[in-house]
């Protein structure tokens, strides 16, 4: 991936809509003083793809699955018992009115999450790094609003989605349950 590195000061409206969209609000919630934030990542999907990011239905269940390699059913579950959001291109998802195959067919990636004991937990994540940690801004925006922290637990092995939360702004806080003989990080996000 191409790194550029790009200055953003507090009241610069000159920069591209796309590059600003792709950032989040993860990275403007710290130092933004009077001083440039400097952000040393630009996403290449971010400009090139519009990303559409909505609530899963029934009809997405077969895609999921698909997706993580786990029969239609029990992605089907996971949209009826947690919140669920999918990215999709944009340019290719018509609308509300659109034929539900042809919008399962753009999924580029999901995210589940629910709430448990006061706390966020992002149960599933699945996408490329940069789709990944634009749909990590969906618990993070759920989980300011409600004032509880967010936390995730990713298969050590999972490095795209291992970095997709470290560039939301989740820390790496120990290790979490196996699963198997797979190890486990576990992450925070804490809501200031």
């Amino acid at each position: 991936m191409q790194t550029d590195v790009v200055s953003i000061q507090k009241n610069d409206w000159t920069t591209p809509p796309c590059l600003l969209t792709s950032l989040g609000l993860v990275w403007f919630r710290e130092e933004w003083g009077g001083e440039p934030t400097t952000i040393k990542r630009v996403h290449p999907l971010a400009c090139r793809m519009q990303m559409e990011i909505r609530d899963a239905v029934e009809a997405d269940a077969e895609t999921l699955g698909e997706i993580v390699d786990l029969p239609a059913d029990v992605l089907r579950n996971v949209i009826h018992d947690r919140t669920v959001r999918v990215a999709g291109d944009a340019e290719k998802t018509v609308g509300p009115d659109a034929d539900e195959k042809t919008r399962a067919d753009e999924i580029v990636g999901f995210v589940a999450y629910d709430v448990r004991g006061g706390t966020g937990s992002v149960t599933q994540l699945a996408g490329e790094e940069q789709v990944a940690e634009k749909l990590l801004a969906e618990p993070i925006r759920f989980a300011t609003v409600e004032s509880f922290n967010v936390e995730f637990v990713v298969p050590v092995s999972d490095t795209e989605v291992r970095q997709a939360a470290e560039n939301a702004g989740f820390d790496p806080i120990g290790y979490g349950p196996r699963f198997g003989e797979e190890r486990t990080r576990r992450y925070r996000y804490r809501v200031s």
